[in-house]
């Protein structure tokens, strides 16, 4: 598990496109994270239930295969054809969860070059 800054407010409501926003100001770190986590695909889940305001942290669990099958048991065919199109130099999927809702995205990769890790 890693943690991630984000600046969230708990109490606020957000939209499935408010989330994500947030998220992918912080693009650079969850594709160092992906990176870092040595699978070839992978899942990074944001959990904002457990969101720490006083460090503005929120959890990132790194899911590889096995956990990617259980979420695309619940997520359906869609999930499932954009995470078999995902991968680490490419694009990364993202779930979260927070008081608003759930979901999940392909995140773009981007990762500064001299940062990326050849797998």
């Amino acid at each position: 598990m890693y943690q991630c800054p984000v600046e969230y407010e708990p109490g606020k409501r957000y939209t499935r496109r408010e989330m994500i926003e947030l998220i992918k100001g912080q693009r650079q770190l969850l594709c160092f994270f992906a990176q870092m986590s040595g699978y070839r695909r992978c899942v990074l889940g944001l959990e904002f239930e457990k969101y720490e305001p006083a460090g503005k942290m929120v959890p990132v669990y790194v899911m590889g295969e096995a956990e990617a099958q259980v979420v695309e048991r619940v997520e359906g065919k869609k999930f499932k054809r954009a995470y078999r199109s995902s991968g680490v130099g490419q694009a990364i999927m993202v779930t979260f969860t927070s008081p608003s809702g759930r979901g999940w995205f392909k995140l773009r990769w981007e990762l500064d070059e001299e940062r990326v890790r050849r797998l």
